[in-house]
């Protein structure tokens, strides 16, 4: 797979986050109301997150989804950019929380009956600290 992001036909020109597959491009789209988008990481499972104009996303069988809607109450994130996710459907990334801006993990709670990565499930954040 190849991932990125990639003009639009016509005018004006827009970007838009891309999958490369089989020898097809495939355009992912932009969140509602946005008019660019950027696609950094995939896993396994065809996941793919990246970011809407400064808004974090995730594309999963031709959906894209704001990861901000999937968050539980908010806790008082803003997530601006996903960068990476991996087969357990863990997602990190950057925000902002009370004005300051964070890394984040994001991690899917799973159902009791079954293991959902996405959708139905919510998710916890853990605030990341990194050394200057």
């Amino acid at each position: 797979y190849i991932l990125g992001y990639s003009d639009t036909d016509g005018y004006p020109t827009y970007y838009h986050a891309f999958l490369w597959d089989n020898n097809q491009m495939i355009d992912l789209g932009t969140l509602e109301g946005k008019q660019f988008s950027e696609a950094y990481a995939i896993n396994d499972f065809g996941q793919i997150v990246g970011t809407s104009q400064e808004t974090a996303f995730l594309w999963e069988s031709g959906t894209i989804v704001n990861l901000n809607d999937l968050l539980i109450d908010g806790f008082g994130w803003t997530l601006y950019e996903a960068t990476a996710i991996n087969n357990s459907g863990q997602i990190v990334g950057y925000g902002d929380i009370n004005g300051e801006e964070h890394g984040f993990l994001m991690t899917p709670i799973p159902e009791p009956s079954t293991i959902t990565l996405l959708g139905l499930g919510g998710f916890m954040l853990r605030k990341r600290r990194c050394c200057n």
